[in-house]
């Protein structure tokens, strides 16, 4: 019996330390998509203390979480409305990838923008650590 409860606990430990035990980013990746629709300095407290941006010939380079959330709001406000349209998620471990565009009209033509946001389980949470838009 010792013998199994020795095992067990090896087990829980290698897999907490592989990242197995690691929560879904599934409730941050729902709150990224509501700050980018509704309010994208929602999400200040999920950027990671340095976050890289790239937006499209606009700004890149590494963030704090509010240099972040102000940069993207500048940006995001030169866009006409548009909806946030997820292509494709990803989970392994402590990282996770979210692919996604930004649909919007502009002179009665169809655009879009390609998004590209990397999470990485950091300090018992999940953190924006990288935000790509083209």
């Amino acid at each position: 019996m010792r013998k199994k409860i020795i095992i067990l606990a090896t087990l829980i430990l290698l897999g907490t330390r592989l990242g197995i035990a690691q929560p879904s980013p599934k409730q941050t990746v729902k709150e990224i998509k509501f700050a980018f629709t509704h309010n994208i300095n929602l999400l200040t407290d999920d950027f990671y203390f340095k976050t890289y941006l790239s937006l499209s010939s606009y700004e890149e380079g590494f963030f704090s979480p509010s240099q972040s959330a102000k940069l993207l709001s500048d940006y995001l406000s030169t866009l006409p409305k548009f909806k946030f349209v997820i292509s494709n998620y990803s989970a392994k471990g402590v990282l996770a990838y979210l692919s996604a565009k930004l649909v919007f009209v502009n002179q009665q033509i169809e655009n879009q923008k390609n998004i590209f946001v990397t999470l990485k389980y950091i300090n018992d949470r999940w953190q924006i650590t990288q935000v790509t838009l083209n």
